[in-house]
């Protein structure tokens, strides 16, 4: 026999129990949405920064961090839904000459 609050309940009233708790938490639950995303990282030189801000305004793109030396480097988050896009056009650049290069981290 099990225990509940002092209470004898046996098989019916334990089962009834857990399904009055899991009932409650899911109706006192919120549901949460979240995009799934990837992290990449893009190469590229100071020549080639107006069109990678053109991309990380096209493809909605959050900077994650950033680093202008000798060349430059950011870290990007990318939504799931955009990345082959997004490759495509970064592929599509490098072929017409731009020099950016990426990868997924």
């Amino acid at each position: 026999m099990r225990y509940y609050g002092g209470t004898k309940l046996g098989v019916g009233g334990l089962i009834q129990a857990y399904k009055l708790s899991a009932e409650a938490a899911l109706n006192n639950a919120t549901i949460v949405e979240q995009d799934v995303t990837q992290t990449i990282e893009l190469l590229f030189t100071y020549n080639e920064n107006a069109e990678v801000m053109r991309l990380i305004k096209e493809y909605d793109l959050k900077i994650l961090s950033q680093n202008y030396t000798e060349d430059c480097n950011l870290q990007l988050e990318v939504k799931l839904n955009r990345l082959q896009p997004l490759m495509s056009k970064l592929n599509l650049l490098t072929d017409l000459g731009h020099k950016i290069s990426f990868k997924e981290v």
